[in-house]
Formats: structure tokens, C-alpha cells, sequence
């Protein structure tokens, strides 16, 4: 381990893409409709799904690796457990948005109507997102980690892990 746990820096990842999804597909629908010749353009859409459930299943294992090493204190646990929670249910609904996505693949009769079902799909996954992210930066900034791990071995002691921030009160 570098001395601070990575899955807060690798959860980004699945963010920005579950945030730019819905706006990217609702683009990228217009672009196809203004000339058919470009179907294969929603390969990209399908691939997005593809990452995305790669990333969440990553920052899924790296948080499970960090929480091993952390024992979260009294409130901050329950915290922690729904973020948990929150996270497997983003992560269900994007393994289940690749289907979906590959139903907009093929050129058939209710194409557009399925491809629009996809962006309110996103919009769905993408609050999903929202509130496991917003647990996550309680747990982040409540201080359950840093209060965690505190005196861990091999870091050193102090009020801070990277010291003293210009401008905090901390």
C-alpha cells in the first residue's frame, strides 16, 4: 500500500462516466438521427457500459481492501455500510444497462424510443451514483478514515496524514 487507500482516488473513474453517460448517449442520439449511416457509433455507448461496470467492480474491490484496513468509528460505520450498500446497487443496475444498451444497437422499428428508455436508464444509474458518492464523502470527510487509521502502522503520527493544509482549520 502507498499510505493512503486508493479507492477513493480510483472511484472517480465510474463518476465522471455515470455523469457524462446521459448527456453523451442524449448527443450522440441526435448525431445518428441527423444521418442513419452511422449506427455503429452507439458502439460507444455499449462499451461505455462495458467500463463502467469494469470501474465500479474495481473501486468495489479496492474500497473492500481499505475497509479491511480501517475500523470505522460509531456513526461513521453505519455510514459506511450503506455506502456499501449503494455501491452494489450501482453496480447491478450497470451490469444491467449493458443489455439495455445493446437493445439500441440494432436497427429495428422503435429504435429512437428504446435508445431515449436508455438516457432515463443513465439518469437512474447516475443517481444511484450520486448517493453512494455522497456517502462516501461522509465517510471521507466525516473522518472515518483519517480517524481510522490515525496511528496505523507505518504512518506517521500527526493531526493529518499529508500534514498541515493552507487554509484549513484542521
Amino acid at each position: 500500500m502507498i499510505g493512503m487507500p486508493l479507492h477513493p482516488i480510483f472511484v472517480h473513474l465510474p463518476i465522471s462516466l455515470a455523469l457524462i453517460a446521459p448527456f453523451f448517449t442524449l448527443g450522440l442520439i441526435l448525431w445518428i438521427v441527423r444521418d442513419s449511416d452511422r449506427p455503429r457509433s452507439w458502439l460507444i455507448i455499449i462499451a461505455g457500459h462495458f467500463l463502467l461496470t469494469i470501474f465500479i467492480y474495481a473501486a468495489m474491490a479496492l474500497g473492500e481492501a481499505d475497509q479491511t484496513s480501517a475500523a470505522f468509528p460509531g456513526a461513521l460505520k453505519k455510514t459506511a455500510e450503506n455506502h456499501a450498500d449503494f455501491a452494489q446497487i450501482f453496480f447491478l443496475l450497470s451490469i444491467a444497462g449493458i443489455p439495455l444498451s445493446l437493445l439500441g444497437y440494432k436497427k429495428r422499428s422503435g429504435i429512437l424510443q428504446i435508445r431515449y428508455l436508455i438516457v432515463f436508464y443513465q439518469i437512474l444509474l447516475l443517481a444511484a451514483c450520486v448517493r453512494t458518492a455522497h456517502l462516501g464523502g461522509i465517510i471521507l470527510h466525516g473522518g472515518g478514515w483519517e480517524k481510522s487509521t490515525k496511528n496505523a502502522p507505518g504512518r506517521p503520527p500527526g493531526p493529518s496524514r499529508y500534514g498541515k493544509i493552507p487554509g484549513s482549520h484542521r
